[in-house]
């Protein structure tokens, strides 16, 4: 069985509060992985549960990007290939435009889409355009 996970699960698993639910979600994520499942992570819930560990868990931008690295290479666990690959680039807590956009932006370039912004700094992404 193959699983896609709402943000609320990855909240769990890397801030494991609360510990129950935290249990929970371990617990079932391993029979799915152990039975050879896959687990989904769709962007939006990325870039949600990125969201969530910084403004409600008080985790800073550089801990949720380690966890969201880690989680997005570790084996059972699916990521698109635009999310994986925007984790992986240098210095992406401190990159302007930040991760949210650059995943939104990466999606649009994946599907040859230009991605129109009124954010300046947009401008430095690939297909990006400032209007």
């Amino acid at each position: 069985m193959n699983a896609g996970l709402d943000t609320t699960i990855i909240v769990r698993i890397i801030s494991g509060l609360p510990e129950d639910q935290a249990e929970r979600v371990a617990l079932r994520l391993g029979e799915i992985i152990s039975g050879g499942g896959v687990c989904e992570v769709s962007d939006i819930a990325v870039v949600e549960a990125y969201y969530a560990l910084q403004n409600f868990y008080g985790m800073t931008k550089e801990e949720v990007i380690g966890h969201l690295r880690r989680l997005s290479t570790t084996p059972g666990f699916r990521f698109s290939p635009e999310a994986s690959a925007v984790l992986q680039a240098p210095h992406l807590e401190r990159a302007n435009p930040g991760f949210i956009d650059r995943v939104l932006a990466a999606g649009y370039h994946s599907r040859q889409l230009v991605t129109l912004s009124c954010e300046k700094s947009f401008s430095k992404l690939p297909d990006a355009e400032v209007v």
